[in-house]
This record gives C-alpha cells, structure tokens and sequence, in this order.
C-alpha cells in the first residue's frame, strides 16, 4: 500500500466512522426505548457466557481459530479470490488466497470485526414466521458473544495480520466496522410500523441516511 492508497483509505474509514457515529447516536436512544425488543438477544449472550464460564466449551479454542480463518475466507470468496486451502487446529490456522488489487485489507483484518456468524442468524431469521424469532434472536446473541470473545482474544499489536499496513490504521478500521456492524445488529431488532426491521431493511436504512447525509453535507 503506497502513501496515496494508505492516505485514501484513512481518509475513507474517517467518514465511515463519522457517518457510524452520527446515526449510531439516534439508533442508541431508540435502542434505549424499546429494550424489550432485545431481551431474546441478550438471553443469548447470556447463555454464551454461562456456557463459558462453566467450562462446558473444551473445544472453544478449536472452534475459535476455525471461526478466524473461516472469516478470512468468505470474505476471500465475496471479492472472488480463489482460496486454496485453509488449515487450523487449537492453537494457530492459516488460509492460502490469491491476493488481488483490492479487498485485502477487509480480507486480512475481517476476523477481527465481521461477526459472520451473527449476520447468518439475522438473514435466515428474515425467513421465518414471526412466532420462531425468539429462537433466532437467541442465536444471533449467542453467536454475537462468540465473535467478541474472538475479538478479544486476538485483537492484539503482536498479531501478524494488524501488520498488513501501519498499526494504527488497522485499529481504525477494526473499530470502524466493529462500531458498523454493531449498528446495523441493533437496527435489527427496532420496531418499525408494527415490525421490526430485517437484516436488509437495516442496511437499506442506513443506505438511505447516508446519501441523505452525504446530500445536506454537499449541499
């Protein structure tokens, strides 16, 4: 990454956290008016980290490195890089791509902030009747604690991957999109008209609201 493409991509994470940051503000206050509608969620984080803390998951480190480099490669996948394996045990994993002009970067760092897992709960529950979404909600939460606890657990200066491009960078798009995604989950289960939201009415939401914010900035 040259200093253009490195002074570009700051450039564009620093308006993608401010856009995050201005609508997460009202998304925060909504949230806080309607906690009930997150009570199924936050039953499953709180089955996650009971399981946890229990000591019932002797395989989380297993399933926690798999989740990493299964992270690395879907994301591989939806730029249409060609994977070419993939290997992990309990301790350390690693996947093999064909590296491309673009998209490296989310390649690289998107274990550290795509909780994956999550997003396919909140798809697949926008397919279910509404009498079953408790069940996916649970799910989503459970899933949603896995990917923090991975978070957590990898997220460090000494991880070769954060060495993609200067150090900082990497923490600001980690963050970035940590605080994106984030955003778009809650969106998820707000009341809208009676319903809530689905995984695509949440980004269509914010779809909206950014060019809308984009045309009273230009404007």
């Amino acid at each position: 990454m040259n200093r253009w493409e490195l002074a570009g991509t700051v450039a564009s994470l620093l308006l993608v956290l401010t856009f995050v940051s201005y609508e997460g503000a009202f998304v925060i206050r909504s949230v806080f008016r309607h906690l009930d509608a997150y009570v199924w969620c936050l039953a499953g984080v709180a089955l996650y980290v009971v399981a946890e803390r229990l000591g019932r998951w002797k395989n989380l480190d297993f399933l926690q490195v798999h989740a990493h480099e299964w992270a690395h490669a879907w994301v591989s996948l939806l730029f249409f890089r060609k994977v070419h394996s993939l290997e992990a045990n309990t301790r350390e994993g690693q996947m093999y791509y064909t590296p491309g002009r673009y998209g490296n970067l989310f390649i690289v760092l998107a274990p550290y902030c795509l909780p994956y897992l999550t997003y396919l709960c909140l798809f697949v529950r926008c397919f279910v009747q509404p009498s079953y979404c408790w069940l996916f909600d649970v799910l989503a939460g459970g899933s949603l604690a896995f990917h923090v606890a991975c978070f957590y657990r990898q997220t460090h200066p000494q991880q070769p991957d954060l060495r993609c491009c200067p150090l900082a960078v990497s923490y600001l798009f980690i963050w970035t999109f940590r605080l994106f995604n984030l955003l778009v989950i809650l969106l998820c289960f707000l009341p809208k008209q009676g319903r809530c939201y689905n995984l695509g009415g949440a980004l269509g939401y914010l779809w909206d609201n950014l060019w809308r914010d984009l045309g009273r900035l230009m404007g």
